[in-house]
């Protein structure tokens, strides 16, 4: 886990009981761009204007954008009404990976350049030969 969320998950953990509508929360999760780490907080019932109030509170004091879920994928919206672009870049290659909060990518960067690093050493591409990374597990 990368450090921004890993020293947070206490004081996440904290926030959360202290909220009206917590039993309607049954999961949150990260993702994190070079500009932004982005909670997604699924919730089962409309938040009180007091959660609403105190998740902007906590994303600011953290430092993470908070985006609501009510429903499927296409329900995710930023609590603030404009949300950010999620994005890293993988200087080595020359590459920039844009996605959105509930994308499947490997969150920690570094780590991502260690398995690409290690992929293309053991494809050994010529120079006239491109690999394309498809998430596939």
């Amino acid at each position: 886990m990368i450090p921004e969320i890993g020293t947070k998950v206490e004081a996440l953990s904290t926030f959360i009981e202290s909220l009206d509508g917590k039993r309607d929360i049954p999961q949150i999760e990260f993702i994190a761009g070079d500009q932004a780490v982005v909670l997604t907080v699924r919730h089962l019932q409309p938040l009180s204007d007091a959660d609403r109030a105190a998740w902007a509170a906590f994303g600011q004091q953290h430092g993470f954008v908070i985006y609501l879920q009510s429903g499927g994928v296409d329900t995710v919206q930023p609590l603030d009404g404009q949300g950010v672009p999620l994005s890293f870049r993988l200087a080595p290659w020359d590459v920039e990976l844009a996605f959105r909060p509930l994308d499947f990518i490997q969150v920690n960067a570094k780590l991502n350049e260690k398995m690409i690093a290690h992929a293309l050493d053991l494809l050994e591409p010529g120079e006239d030969e491109r690999v394309l990374d498809l998430f596939c597990g």
